[in-house]
């Protein structure tokens, strides 16, 4: 087994943390859309501008990674998301400038994202090494959407300019490692040169992508409407008693980290298909009782329940992914992966605002369970009645 690239991991993990914290500060982004006015469909419509750039420069920042390595690419981004965090304290209701700085975020963010999970699948060509990056990867991400998060409302509580300027603030110490980030997918690259990608070839959209637009869309669901419905129980009198929605993010998302670090050790057990499927039910599970959420006590249980089953779902169908094809391929799959994610993510709040704008929080959760139902067939159809990303000629 080749030697471990302990220093390059350590710092990918690290920018990862502290990028993810200033993502996570965002979980606040459709309170304060409904603050200064706005509806919940233009949560959706704001959150849905992100899937442009994922689109257009996903693949394209994956290659660029693969080439170049990741110094640029990150810099950029991180300072791009710093920009428009920073301009956002300008805003002060729904509108076009809104529209463009959020849009301006969402480039910032695309080249950031795809440049760290990039660089997850470039750092090492064994199988089972590469496995452990990305678990680690993911671990890092949650954790730092759990620090975000809890920061965020705090911040949030606090004034609005402690809230964007602490969210800017991660994301500048983030771009300050991308600049003393010397990354370069070595080993990679000399595995290309000997084998390189057949004049012609392509490669098939996988079905684990597919299977990621749904738990992307859980996510969304989750993270962007979750503290707005919690907001809407107490004002309604429907809770028991007043609570913060970080009862149940925090709890999901530090069960997140815990799954993936275990994950990342016992994957060849965990990617087998029969935990896959448990996990898939599980989340299913838990997106029609959150309807019936309404203690803080029910809200740490069914956060608990999300964070097993969509901990171990994103870095398993990553793998899995990654795993099927030659290095020379990777570029293209981590950038169809984070087009998947982004898909789902951006996408589905689209359709929960609408949802919420005209039959309410649970039949949000409700439309939002049978969506993700959808999205799992068409993964299976596509697992079953294809090669699984064998390359054909064009």
């Amino acid at each position: 087994m080749p030697a471990f690239p302990r220093l390059r991991v350590a710092h990918l993990l690290l920018m990862t943390l502290l990028y993810f914290c200033s993502v996570g500060f965002l979980m606040q982004f459709p309170r304060f859309v409904l603050r200064i006015g706005g509806t919940p469909q233009d949560v959706g419509w704001l959150l849905a501008l992100g899937l442009i750039p994922a689109l257009l420069l996903a693949r394209p920042v994956a290659e660029w990674n693969h080439r170049i390595g990741g110094r640029w690419p990150a810099l950029i981004g991180a300072l791009v998301a710093v920009l428009s965090n920073v301009l956002m304290l300008s805003v002060e209701h729904v509108g076009l400038w809104m529209y463009a700085l959020r849009m301006l975020y969402a480039v910032g963010h695309t080249l950031i994202f795809s440049t760290l999970f990039a660089q997850a699948a470039f750092l090492t060509d064994n199988p089972v090494q590469r496995a452990k990056v990305i678990g680690w990867l993911a671990v890092t991400t949650q954790l730092g959407n759990a620090v975000g998060s809890t920061l965020g409302e705090i911040t949030y509580q606090a004034s609005l300019t402690t809230f964007w300027l602490g969210g800017a603030g991660f994301a500048l110490l983030a771009g300050l490692l991308g600049a003393c980030w010397t990354l370069r997918p070595a080993k990679v690259d000399q595995v290309d040169r000997k084998n390189p990608e057949p004049i012609g070839a392509r490669y098939r959209w996988p079905p684990e992508a597919w299977a990621t637009v749904g738990i992307a869309m859980t996510f969304a669901g989750v993270t962007q409407f979750l503290p707005a419905f919690v907001d809407h129980l107490v004002a309604s009198g429907a809770a028991a008693e007043p609570f913060a929605a970080s009862w149940f993010i925090t709890s999901a998302l530090l069960i997140v980290a815990v799954v993936r670090l275990v994950g990342g050790w016992f994957g060849a057990v965990l990617l087998r298909p029969p935990v896959l499927a448990v996990c898939h039910a599980i989340l299913l599970l838990t997106l029609l009782l959150v309807p019936a959420m309404h203690t803080r006590q029910q809200a740490l249980l069914l956060g608990i329940g999300f964070g097993i089953s969509y901990g171990w779902l994103y870095p398993a169908l990553s793998s899995l992914a990654f795993n099927r094809v030659p290095a020379h391929a990777r570029a293209k799959v981590a950038g169809w992966l984070v087009m998947a994610f982004e898909c789902g993510f951006r996408l589905s709040p689209i359709g929960l605002g609408a949802v919420i704008t005209f039959a309410g929080y649970r039949a949000m959760f409700f439309s939002l369970a049978i969506g993700y139902a959808a999205v799992l067939l068409i993964a299976w159809s596509v697992a079953k009645n294809s090669n699984r990303l064998a390359p054909v000629r064009a």
